[in-house]
């Protein structure tokens, strides 16, 4: 043992402690105490005096104490915790100023363990203080008396209700916590039966099997049951239930440990009702919902996040939540997971996830963190949306809007383009008018200001054909003329419309035909003739010096699989821009604003040409275009159905130029000998047309409106009425309609400057024949009115 940290000197301790209380009697009693004793110091807790009793007890002779300390007589293995325990002692007042009784496992001389039980206060002497114990030794039948009344008094003082029954169900025990939560006294229920007591039921009959199963088997059961207080009042209880035993295993009763657990069931059944009403919210939320660990592992898998992402709820679990994200974004997830698993919160972060298909959606996303009971954070709650179609939306409003603002950009250029277009022709029809009026003029220098007029009148003409036309495309009410025709002298028509353009800016114009081309195709001729013109003019306009070729071929392999009659316009002007080619066959457009100062036009030609072509099965292409060298624009045309027509080959220049000999030379129409009615209200336009068609040899009589016009028709006879349809009184429609009514069957020709689709049908309908748009050109009107002339007539003029 070791003895030195707590022995004193080198003297009979006994003794001196005897010596200083020799005048006291408490010394004989020490020392014939019959109970073991001793004295110890409060500083060392050494022995300072032991008496025989305590001797005989531990074995140890009185100089072999006084060497000793409390801890020498201790297991041990339970000796360092004995030396924490002195030193908490040493500092607690209860220590040297108050006695105290407690339990102790102490170690005999030769090793054996046994409990005492030991009494002591303490006992002061001048400056120092020692302590006087009493030890008894506690045998098996006082440990059993103890330990009965250790385990009583506990009963007494749980806060769980403790009661014991008999086999007979008598109860024999009740303590303190019973009778609080039953309202009986432990006096008003022991030896009465507990099922007259608390009338206790169970939940279910397999609560009521387990419970006897339990006890029969294994002498324990554990369950909740419906108990009943005095007052009548029924409450849950969980219950736990032992069998008692005696010293031989018979069971001899149960012992049943219970407490209220009804606010306990009302908290788990509202958090069963809310568990469902927000486990409902999330399934039927259209919100996707994922619930992932601190690990970023998927937890929970709501059905919208299956509707948005693809993937089942089974799939996901698990699954870690970079699966979602495309690459370049796991290290921004990663940052905003850290900081969202440290407390804080992110919403509506709009960003990009993968579907299960590959494809990628935009989506707004939400995250928050998961707290467990303790507040502490577990995972990470993310909500997200799907947001692509109001992505889609957002970006085609935007796109609308550019192209809105562009569109009006453009138009705005177009209205400055266009007024100088119109003012500069209308400023040199008025100035060559004006001039006119001076009687100096020669005769020849009129007649420059004729050509220069007509000229003019004629570039405006076109213009507002232009601008009429695109309107009716834009409105869908164009109509066109399919028609069989031979191509040869529609060519040759648009070729010799075109040589004064040519001629004026020195160019060349080649015509070329490469392979067979189809005598005869199926289309309108008319517009045919406007798109060539319009492209082959826009060729021209930008083409400062060189040669405008133009190659006809047929492409019966296209890649549409359609056969087209193709027509290559080649330039030799500054060329396009690769960003530019698409935008010049756009309305209003031309590739930048000194285009039209430096070249003029409005950038109508291009897009109505693409436009009419479309209509007529085809498109207006820009096939190729080098910067600096020219470009080449395609006119495709859809020929209608050719079989059986014959195909020209070996064509060449010549023999466009044969038919165009042959148109110049052709005689001028005579209208001798026919009567015509003109119904026009228009005294301008009245004059003209009655000028064209006296000059070619007609009769003319003239109305001013269509009452006037329909007692003419009706009182002379006529080979031809041409009707103007917007007239007052009566218009065209009115008196046409009016005259077919009363019998008149004189053909009529309709007059109008009306462009909209369906007015040429309305003329048909109320009885016209044949459909005249204004302006009116003199060998169009004249030509038309010739088809009416009386059979003899035109076989006497042949001859």
């Amino acid at each position: 043992m070791d003895h030195e940290t707590h022995s004193t000197p080198s003297r009979d301790r006994n003794s001196e402690w005897l010596q200083r209380t020799a005048a006291d009697p408490f010394r004989l009693i020490f020392e014939h105490h019959p109970e073991p004793m001793w004295v110890f110091d409060t500083e060392t807790f050494a022995f300072q005096a032991v008496n025989q009793a305590a001797i005989e007890l531990y074995g140890y002779t009185r100089e072999e104490f006084l060497k000793m300390s409390l801890v020498d007589i201790r297991p041990e293995n339970q000796r360092t915790e004995f030396h924490r325990y002195c030193d908490t002692m040493r500092r607690s007042p209860i220590f040297s100023e108050r006695g105290i009784s407690d339990t102790w496992t102490h170690q005999k001389k030769n090793g054996e363990i046994f409990q005492v039980t030991i009494k002591w206060r303490p006992i002061k002497q001048a400056d120092r203080v020692s302590i006087v114990s009493v030890i008894h030794e506690v045998t098996d039948e006082s440990l059993k008396t103890t330990q009965m009344n250790l385990q009583a008094n506990a009963l007494s003082q749980v806060t769980e209700a403790v009661f014991a029954v008999d086999n007979s169900r008598h109860i024999q025990y009740w303590n303190k916590a019973a009778e609080d939560l039953y309202g009986y006294k432990a006096s008003e229920v022991l030896g009465k039966n507990i099922s007259a007591v608390i009338d206790y039921e169970y939940i279910t009959q397999e609560d009521e099997r387990g419970a006897r199963d339990g006890l029969q088997s294994r002498g324990h059961w554990r369950g909740e049951k419906i108990h009943r207080r005095k007052d009548g009042k029924r409450f849950f209880v969980e219950s736990s239930m032992n069998t008692l035993k005696s010293d031989d295993g018979t069971v001899v009763g149960i012992m049943a440990v219970s407490h209220d657990v009804t606010e306990q069931k009302r908290v788990q059944q509202t958090l069963v009702e809310t568990n469902e009403k927000l486990t409902a919210i999330i399934e039927a939320s259209p919100v996707g919902i994922i619930v992932s660990d601190t690990n970023g592992l998927i937890k929970a898998w709501n059905p919208a996040a299956a509707r948005i992402f693809g993937w089942t709820e089974k799939e996901m679990l698990g699954s870690s939540f970079h699966r979602l994200l495309p690459d370049g974004l796991s290290s921004d997830y990663c940052r905003i997971r850290d900081a969202v698993l440290r407390g804080e919160a992110f919403s509506n972060k709009e960003t990009r996830h993968l579907c299960q298909s590959g494809a990628l959606i935009d989506v707004s996303v939400s995250s928050a963190p998961l707290h467990n009971i303790d507040d502490t954070v577990i995972g990470v709650v993310t909500l997200v949306t799907d947001i692509t179609d109001r992505k889609r939306t957002e970006n085609e409003l935007r796109l609308a809007k550019e192209a809105a603002d562009s569109a009006n950009r453009t138009k705005t250029q177009f209205v400055a383009n266009i007024s100088h277009e119109i003012r500069t022709p209308l400023s040199a029809i008025l100035g060559f008018a004006e001039m006119m009026f001076d009687a100096k003029q020669t005769v020849s220098e009129r007649m420059n200001c004729i050509a220069r007029i007509r000229h003019n009148v004629k570039n405006l003409t076109a213009l507002i054909e232009d601008l009429l036309d695109l309107s009716k495309v834009e409105a869908g009410k164009f109509e066109i003329a399919p028609t069989e025709f031979l191509l040869l002298p529609e060519l040759a028509e648009v070729t010799t419309l075109l040589q004064n353009q040519i001629l004026r800016k020195g160019l060349g114009l080649k015509i070329l035909f490469k392979g067979p081309i189809p005598k005869t195709i199926t289309s309108d001729p008319t517009r045919l003739r406007q798109i060539l013109i319009n492209v082959v003019g826009n060729a021209i306009k930008f083409t400062e010096r060189g040669t405008i070729t133009l190659t006809t071929w047929f492409d019966s392999q296209h890649a549409s699989g359609k056969s087209f009659l193709c027509f290559d316009i080649h330039d030799t002007g500054p060329g396009i821009a690769t960003d530019q080619r698409e935008t010049i066959f756009e309305p209003f457009a031309q590739i930048d604003s000194s285009v039209s100062r430096r070249f003029g036009g409005t950038g109508l030609g291009l897009n109505l040409s693409r436009r009419l072509a479309r209509i007529l099965g085809g498109d207006v292409i820009l096939a190729e275009s080098h910067p600096g060298k020219g470009s080449v624009f395609r006119v495709l045309v859809d020929p209608g159905d050719i079989t059986g027509v014959p195909l020209m080959e070996n064509l060449s220049e010549s023999d466009l130029h044969a038919k165009q000999l042959t148109q110049l030379h052709a005689r001028p129409t005579s209208l001798g000998g026919m009567r015509v009615l003109l119904v026009e209200d228009g005294q301008d336009n009245r004059f003209l047309i009655n000028h064209f068609l006296r000059s070619s040899g007609a009769e003319v009589d003239a109305a001013i409106n269509g009452m006037e016009g329909a007692e003419l028709a009706t009182k002379n006879s006529y080979d031809l009425i041409l009707m103007d349809i917007q007239m007052p009184i009566l218009d065209g429609y009115q008196t046409t309609t009016k005259l077919r009514a009363e019998g008149v069957q004189t053909p009529i020709i309709a007059l109008t400057a009306h462009a909209m689709k369906g007015e040429k049908q309305r003329c048909f309908d109320v009885g016209c024949n044949a459909y005249l748009s204004k302006p009116i050109d003199a060998n169009t009107l004249v030509e038309m009115v010739s088809r009416y002339r009386p059979k003899k007539m035109a076989s006497a003029t042949l001859h």
